[in-house]
């Protein structure tokens, strides 16, 4: 299953065919946040280190892609945002912000 998800993965860090066809770009927010929490899940119910730490680097690499593509972005309803969110739809953000909680909590990492 990771194989097959990674591949998934372009250079960016963006899931690829992970978009509504309503929604501006390749990539929703939802989409995308929703495969990282799936990664880092399997990291907790999976016995292989080497695995958990592919995974985390895959996870990391589509949070760096938030950052840099979604922020305050917007969505086709509402354009541009004024306030921090990445698309200013509750679920979807708040998926994000679980994203980025659980890699923290397994990774360390919290920057």
């Amino acid at each position: 299953m990771v194989n097959l998800l990674e591949r998934l993965q372009v250079s960016d860090g963006c899931f690829d065919h992970s978009a509504h066809e309503g929604e501006p770009g390749r990539g929703t927010v939802i989409c995308n946040a929703v495969a990282g929490l799936g990664f880092l899940y399997m990291t907790e119910h999976g016995e292989d280190e080497k695995l958990a730490e592919r995974i985390l680097v895959i996870v990391r690499r589509n949070l760096d892609w938030f950052g840099s593509h979604w922020w305050k972005r917007g969505n086709v309803w509402k354009k541009v945002v004024d306030h921090p969110s990445w698309c200013a739809v509750t679920n979807q953000d708040v998926c994000v912000a679980c994203d980025m909680c659980k890699y923290g909590e397994i990774s360390g990492d919290m920057s």
